[in-house]
């Protein structure tokens, strides 16, 4: 577990320092859930067929879901995420993209809160099926 964190925050900090060498601040547009939404839609797609701009949207999904999970995960709240062990950033990001699409009357909402509410609908605590 310890590792996977690791390895999501350097992925976080190559995706940041990829959008400086690039030219562009990573503040220079907000993220909005209906952004996110079109970015984690090509999260299943063959990384062949993505041109460069959705290939670093799709990136930006993943590492936008990582950071979330991440700070997430380091604060003190009432709603628990309990994902199986082994579960994938790509996994993750599916799960994302799968509950934007089933709920697009939520977009309004802000990206951070959907992505905790998608995770947490697929993986609650306390059933069989989950560590």
């Amino acid at each position: 577990m310890q590792t996977a964190m690791v390895t999501r925050s350097v992925c976080a900090a190559i995706l940041c320092l990829s959008l400086f060498a690039k030219g562009q601040s990573p503040n220079s547009e907000t993220l909005t859930s209906l952004k996110l939404h079109e970015y984690c839609g090509l999260v299943g797609v063959d990384q062949a067929k993505l041109s460069n701009d959705d290939y670093d949207h799709r990136n930006i999904c993943l590492f936008y879901v990582s950071g979330v999970l991440d700070g997430f995960q380091i604060g003190d709240s009432a709603t628990k995420i309990c994902m199986p062990d082994g579960t994938s950033l790509g996994e993750l990001a599916l799960v994302v993209s799968k509950y934007l699409r089933q709920h697009p009357e939520k977009l309004h909402n802000p990206p951070q809160y959907l992505v905790i509410d998608a995770l947490h609908t697929a993986f609650p605590c306390g059933t069989a099926t989950h560590n």
